[in-house]
């Protein structure tokens, strides 16, 4: 066998998934890391996590949704683009006996090809309908403008975001990707407000009559949406229905899922967890510090791959069972540490050695003396003493 890897990932997924029953969701993204190497047939130009261009390896990851524990890790090429890579994901996951299940995707991967993909496979997709104008994708120019911003800004439409942010959604059922598909149009108050005072001042500036010459094309580049041409020194003028157009959609975005049971606030709710699998690929990157990549080889790209899934599945079961005991803890414990992660807790722990040594014929163990909250910690973790008590 030459790739153990994938075999490997699906034997720790069936494990964990054994005692687990959390709701079939999934988080799915890219990461690309640089590659320091001299050659490799997978690292390729492209955007690295700095959003600059130079060579990569791009390294596909699946999450769960409630645990985030890893489905599965994979390279890929540094120059492909994430919507192509869908498919093959859905096709791994299938392959994987992964059945019913959601997948949440950054809006980049959003195409009606993907949701046929995915819904082929009797999976579900949850995600933003990106790239949208009059022409494109078809119906959904329209959908964004359904509701009048009063009608829409209330707060019985009103959704937080995990950072506090107000926004509000408000779903219905309509076809899009040739499709019926549960969408949701979600206005941001914060964003329509700047949106509208951007487009204003490149107005203001354009038609104040003091532009110099070589700037006025800009301008209409940037108000293209709201420039048409006549006759004139100029050549144009501003299409005042298609800035009104503009201003009801200022602020909006346009939800989907492909589940016509799920209403707004959980179709939002689901997205913008989203950032799990980001901070999962931070943790791969910090605190378990598996970097910078240097191999050559394909297989052991792979192999490398591996070993982020099992670290990460090591790390996200250590932030299970530490949630899991933390209700345990004494009052006074909690109260001293309020928001203890696992990188804490593993620190709290750090200088607790286990020492054997012979003399003769002789053994003898040394361990470290426990202070009161790595008692707490083990007690509330159901960590046996190192040694037994004699």
């Amino acid at each position: 066998m030459d790739n153990r890897g994938p075999v490997l990932q699906d034997a720790w997924n069936r494990a964990w998934r054994g005692s687990s029953r959390e709701p079939a969701a999934a988080y799915y993204d890219i990461t690309k890391q640089r590659y320091y190497g001299t050659h490799c047939s997978l690292a390729q130009m492209g955007h690295d996590s700095e959003r600059g261009l130079s060579t990569v390896v791009g390294f596909g990851l699946v999450v769960s949704r409630e645990h985030h524990h890893p489905l599965f890790c994979r390279p890929l090429p540094g120059g492909r683009n994430d919507v192509i890579t869908v498919r093959e994901t859905v096709k791994e996951l299938e392959a994987m006996d992964f059945r019913g299940l959601t997948m949440i995707m950054d809006r980049g991967m959003v195409s009606e090809e993907n949701v046929n993909d995915v819904v082929g496979a009797g999976y579900h997709q949850v995600g933003i309908v990106r790239a949208i104008d009059r022409e494109k994708p078809k119906g959904a120019w329209e959908y964004l403008a359904r509701w009048p911003g009063k009608e829409l800004a209330r707060s019985r439409w009103l959704v937080k975001r995990p950072t506090g942010e107000g926004l509000y959604a408000r779903a219905f059922t309509a076809p899009l990707y040739a499709r019926p598909l549960r969408l949701a149009v979600v206005e941001a108050p914060d964003w329509r407000a700047e949106e509208k005072s951007a487009r204003d001042l490149l107005l203001w500036e354009l038609e104040g009559g003091s532009v110099p010459d070589e700037r006025r094309p800009y301008l209409r580049q940037l108000l293209k949406p709201v420039v048409r041409k006549a006759r004139g020194r100029w050549g144009f003028e501003v299409d005042r229905k298609a800035v009104g157009e503009e201003e009801a959609r200022d602020g909006r975005f346009l939800m989907f899922s492909t589940d016509l049971s799920l209403d707004a606030p959980e179709m939002f709710r689901m997205y913008f967890e989203r950032d799990v699998v980001e901070k999962c690929f931070q943790t791969a990157k910090g605190e378990l510090d598996l970097g910078p990549i240097r191999v050559r080889r394909e297989d052991r790209l792979e192999a490398y791959a591996t070993v982020v899934y099992l670290a990460l599945l090591l790390w996200t079961w250590g932030e299970r069972r530490l949630a899991e005991a933390l209700p345990r803890m004494p009052q006074k414990f909690r109260k001293k540490y309020p928001s203890l992660t696992l990188w804490e807790a593993l620190r709290l722990l750090d200088g607790i050695s286990w020492v054997r040594f012979t003399s003769g014929k002789r053994i003898r163990d040394w361990t470290t003396q426990l202070n009161g909250d790595q008692e707490t910690l083990y007690r509330a973790l159901g960590v046996t003493r190192l040694l037994p008590v004699t």
